[in-house]
């Protein structure tokens, strides 16, 4: 199932803003307790992560410059992770002195999923100023820094001076990655977060229309009717007409909005796909883009 922008990456810490009162927690506890995780994908890291970030005060941006500097690559993850999205989803007050002492990490930084944490803080902050920074390692022998080069590079570049420039054309070339994660980031990012609509960008997404990950194909799929390409089009109606319909599919029919579309949709429809799941919506959305009567 296609989840969204915020579920894809660890740390987005908005679902979790119940979970620990930041108001209720010193920075120092928030700290230790998230240290205390070796696995920087547990959920209970998360949730002391996003209370560090609701908090956002000069104390916690402190600590997290003492984190930078240290000599343990757990800690200078755990202040990648804070500076990110400190103040988060408030605002950035921190924004500039952040940006810097990511720069600087990543100047010194040798260690893969240092440089990871570094990246993913970048794609958080958003910021083009670090986007010839995240490039320099588009190319790293590191799947996992390779896929946080993915999930950074839209946010930098989705400003006009970077549409047709450097950070599109490592994205695509990520598309092509041996890696499915990376893949998988590159192509939905591409296809669904930036809104270049070029030759490279819509041969990037059509080489992975038969990508043997599902995902993959399914991003450059929608990502390809998005451009209203032709090639789409010929996918989903090929898939409708044999009924092997999934929520990549209905998604790009969506987007198409081709008039020969509707009655392959009713069809499926008939056939009861899906019927009383959360996916069933997709089709009754679909169905909606052209037909809002429902006739």
């Amino acid at each position: 199932m296609r989840v969204s922008d915020d579920d894809r990456w660890p740390f987005s810490g908005r679902e979790r803003e119940e979970s620990v009162d930041p108001r209720e927690t010193s920075a120092e506890l928030l700290i230790a307790r998230a240290l205390a995780f070796t696995d920087v994908d547990d959920d209970a890291r998360a949730e002391q992560l996003a209370a560090l970030h609701i908090l956002g005060d000069e104390r916690v941006f402190a600590k997290a410059l003492e984190l930078i500097a240290s000599e343990s690559a757990r800690e200078r993850i755990l202040a990648a992770d804070i500076l990110g999205q400190l103040g988060s989803p408030r605002g950035r007050p921190f924004l500039e002195q952040s940006l810097a002492s990511l720069l600087d990490l990543c100047a010194r930084e040798h260690i893969p999923d240092v440089l990871s944490a570094a990246v993913v803080a970048f794609g958080h902050l958003a910021d083009g100023r670090a986007l010839p920074c995240v490039l320099r390692f588009a190319g790293h022998e590191d799947p996992g820094l390779r896929q946080s080069v993915a999930f950074a590079l839209p946010p930098l570049i989705e400003e006009g001076e970077w549409v047709d420039g450097p950070g599109v054309e490592a994205l695509a070339a990520l598309t092509d990655d041996p890696d499915d994660d990376v893949r998988d980031w590159a192509t939905f990012g591409i296809g669904s977060q930036i809104q270049a609509d070029t030759p490279q960008v819509r041969d990037a997404l059509s080489r992975r229309l038969e990508d043997e990950n599902p995902d993959v194909a399914g991003e450059a799929l929608v990502g390809l009717a998005r451009r209203a390409d032709q090639r789409a089009g010929d996918v989903v109606r090929r898939r409708l007409v044999d009924q092997d319909a999934d929520i990549f599919v209905l998604e790009a029919a969506a987007e198409l909005h081709e008039a020969d579309l509707l009655p392959l949709l009713k069809a499926l429809e008939a056939t009861g796909w899906r019927q009383g799941s959360p996916e069933s919506r997709l089709l009754h959305n679909a169905l909606d883009e052209y037909d809002p009567s429902g006739a």
